[in-house]
C-alpha cells in the first residue's frame, strides 16, 4: 500500500510541475513615476517606482500577464529639511494585471492592462492598513530593436497606472511613468 502510494505521489510532484512550455518570462521591467496616493486623508502629491516581470501562457501570445511590485511615497520626503515630527505617507502595491498590446506601427505600441491588486497604505504613522481592490494600466511604448524579426530588447515609453483598494481605507493611487523593459 506504501508502495503505490509513494509512487501516486511521485507521479502528481512530476506532472503538476510548471514546464517552461506552459509559462515562458516574456520580459522585465521598471518604471519612475509622480502621482498622487490617497487613504483617509486628502491626496498627497508622490513619486512612484515599480518593477515588473510579463509571462505569457502557452495558449495565447496576444495576451500576457505582468506581475508587479508599485511603490508611492509623499514627494517632500526628498526635500532637505527638519524631519522632526513629520509624517511623509506611503503605499505599496501587488498586482498582476492581463495586459495586451496594440502595434500602432513596426516599432510603436500601445499595451495596456486589468487585474487584481493588494495595496498597503501607510498615510498614518504606525497604523498599516491593505486593501484589496483592482489596478488598470496604459502606456505608449517605443521598441528599440525589431519585436516581429524575433529580436530581443528595451522598449522606452509613457503611461498612467491607476490602483483603488475596495476594503480597509480604500487607498488609491495613480501614477504617470516613463517606463523601460527588456524583451527576452
Amino acid at each position: 500500500m506504501f508502495k503505490y502510494f509513494t509512487a501516486a505521489l511521485f507521479i502528481m510532484i512530476v506532472f503538476s510541475g510548471v514546464s517552461s512550455a506552459q509559462i515562458k518570462l516574456r520580459s522585465a521591467g521598471a518604471y519612475a513615476a509622480f502621482g498622487s496616493l490617497q487613504g483617509n486623508s486628502s491626496a498627497v502629491t508622490s513619486y512612484g517606482l515599480s518593477a515588473n516581470l510579463d509571462a505569457e501562457l502557452w495558449f495565447t501570445t496576444e495576451f500576457f500577464f505582468r506581475l508587479s511590485a508599485v511603490y508611492g511615497r509623499d514627494y517632500r520626503i526628498l526635500i532637505p529639511e527638519d524631519r522632526t515630527g513629520r509624517n511623509y505617507p506611503y503605499q505599496y502595491a501587488f498586482t498582476l494585471k492581463m495586459m495586451s498590446w496594440i502595434p500602432l506601427t513596426t516599432r510603436l505600441l500601445l499595451e495596456g492592462g486589468f487585474g487584481p491588486a493588494y495595496i498597503f497604505d501607510r498615510t498614518f504613522p504606525g497604523k498599516d492598513e491593505g486593501g484589496a481592490g483592482a489596478a488598470l494600466s496604459a502606456a505608449l511604448m517605443l521598441d528599440l530593436f525589431d519585436r516581429w524579426s524575433g529580436e530581443k530588447g528595451f522598449s522606452l515609453g509613457p503611461g498612467l497606472e491607476y490602483g483603488l483598494a475596495f476594503t480597509g481605507s480604500t487607498p488609491n493611487y495613480y501614477n504617470f511613468y516613463i517606463g523601460a523593459s527588456y524583451s527576452f
